[in-house]
């Protein structure tokens, strides 16, 4: 979509591109087993297949955006 907004911002909200920045977080929220209790299989198995999972993340939103 042409002239899409890159940031959307709402009282309780901010949706944006990620970052690199944002890969610490990304880990560790893939790799918290609380956060996948009802889908254990689609935990990264190790903080490297979930930095990889990022790396390819990034890959797409440069060659797509919201797209």
């Amino acid at each position: 979509m042409e002239g899409a907004p890159q940031h959307i911002t709402t009282n309780r909200l901010t949706l944006r591109p990620p970052s690199r920045g944002d890969r610490r977080l990304w880990v560790s929220l893939y790799r918290d087993p609380s956060l996948w209790q009802h889908e254990v299989w689609a935990m990264a198995a190790s903080d490297a297949d979930a930095g990889h999972s990022f790396a390819e993340c990034l890959e797409r939103w440069a060659r797509a955006g919201f797209d």
